[in-house]
């Protein structure tokens, strides 16, 4: 079988599967959605009631809608986030003609579409809301607005769950213009923003708006009867109304400038790399650093038939504790690939290897169900799997997201499901010939570990 051939095999098995795991996601997001919706219109009727009746059993109204409210925006933006993302891997290889800005945030695109469409929708039926809501103002001296102005945090809540999905998307695409930050990372600073600023500006309409008029505080009327309001907002609702918003800002940028600086030591790392490289002109030197400084490569050649095709590969043990990604990204960037174990001599290799590390391998679950078996299971390299060592009692997909494996967690050699966010370290299978080849892999996906800068240093 040619080359061409194989890699034309391989992507179409990547891509089916790939295509599998999305459509076996997408049940728990469509039920979490409904329930979500459901939620929120159970909510809304009674947080609108609520804020419009005068009688005494309005908060009986108000407080039960607007948990239901929340809880169904919470619920049904989780939903459309995470549909939007597990769509992702399917869709990223389509249009190969589009521009690489759009090929590379498929998800990200979606989202903020649906989150200006969405936008556009609340606000064309739900401004009614916010008219009734602010018809008082904040200088006037109509104090008869103090059931109304409660309509202004319905209409907020429901603008800012419908936004949110936009926000997701757009610190999203920002985030991955940092190319030496790993999925953790981003994942990190895209979902505080997604959450922290919508509850934000609601906290601080509650804080701002609609408490100080339930409590006459606003309409703030005039001046010389009513300076001494200028006190409560100063030293107690300002703060406690700005402090989500101040904080969600300072994590996201705080987030956005240690990546700035990991970019930056990313790139004079490599610069100093490439100098001392070029300045060698012995080969071994040239990797001495690769395998002294990152990898504890022991000498256990073995072999793998692919096809007609078979390549000769060794086991290398990677000592850094990073997530299944991340080590997936360095080994594939060294010409390899996360271990593959197809025999019981191939897993006492990689147990020896390990030397009572708990240590990632390259398994990976297919779509949502559970089992040992090659239905649920494959290798990241598509090798057939026929030969598992799972401890008893295991795969069990605790949590629903247990979606790779890792080897000696509680016996040496037992396999073990984990989420892939797990940190640890790993059993690389590299190719003989990657090992001795004149020219290093290069560092742009390799730099998992921010502190290798300064053991090169050393």
């Amino acid at each position: 079988m040619s080359l061409s051939k194989t890699l034309d095999v391989n992507y179409l098995r990547r891509a089916m599967a790939d295509q599998a795991d999305a459509e076996s996601d997408k049940g728990p997001a469509i039920t979490a959605f409904v329930v979500g919706i459901t939620l929120f219109s159970m909510g809304l009727p009674l947080l609108i009631i609520g804020s419009i009746s005068t009688g005494e059993d309005n908060l009986a109204m108000l407080i039960p809608g607007a948990i239901l409210t929340g809880i169904g925006a919470f619920v049904t933006v989780v939903a459309l986030v995470v549909s939007f993302h597990r769509e992702d891997s399917v869709h990223h290889q389509e249009d190969d003609e589009a521009p690489d800005w759009v090929k590379n945030n498929p998800s990200e695109l979606r989202a903020i579409a649906a989150s200006a469409f969405g936008g556009f929708i609340v606000t064309e039926l739900f401004h009614f809301m916010w008219y009734e809501g602010t018809s008082c103002g904040v200088w006037g001296n109509d104090y008869s607005c103090m059931g109304s102005v409660w309509l202004t945090l319905a209409y907020v809540a429901i603008l800012s769950t419908a936004l949110a999905p936009g926000i997701w998307g757009g610190v999203s695409m920002f985030a991955k213009n940092f190319t030496y930050v790993n999925d953790q990372q981003r994942g990190e600073v895209v979902w505080l923003a997604t959450f922290g600023l919508p509850f934000a500006a609601i906290w601080a309409t509650i804080w701002l708006y609609c408490l100080p008029h339930t409590w006459t505080l606003l309409p703030w009327g005039p001046w010389g009867e009513n300076w001494w309001k200028i006190f409560p907002f100063i030293f107690g609702l300002i703060p406690m109304g700005g402090w989500p918003l101040f904080a969600t800002i300072a994590g996201i940028g705080g987030k956005f400038k240690q990546f700035a600086e990991d970019e930056k030591r990313a790139h004079e790392f490599e610069e100093d790399f490439k100098t001392k490289l070029a300045s060698s002109s012995d080969e071994t030197m040239k990797f001495g650093f690769s395998e002294e400084k990152i990898l504890d490569s022991p000498d256990l050649p073995l072999t793998k038939e692919s096809g007609e095709d078979a390549t000769s590969s060794k086991y290398v043990f990677v000592p850094e504790e990073m997530s299944w990604n991340e080590h997936n990204e360095r080994a594939i960037a060294m010409g390899g690939h996360l271990a593959t174990i197809t025999s019981a001599e191939e897993n006492e290799q990689v147990t020896n290897i390990a030397d009572g590390k708990v240590v990632w391998i390259g398994g990976i679950r297919k779509g949502g169900g559970n089992g040992p078996g090659a239905e649920h299971w494959r290798w990241c390299n598509d090798h057939p799997w026929t030969y598992t060592n799972w401890h008893p009692g295991e795969p069990n997909n605790w949590g629903g997201g247990e979606n790779r494996v890792h080897l000696g967690l509680q016996a040496p050699g037992t396999w073990n499901d984990v989420g892939e966010g797990w940190r640890g370290a790993a059993v690389y299978q590299i190719p003989e010939a990657a090992s001795t080849e004149s020219n290093p892999p290069q560092f742009t996906s390799i730099l998992g570990d921010m502190n290798i800068h300064e053991k090169y240093k050393e």
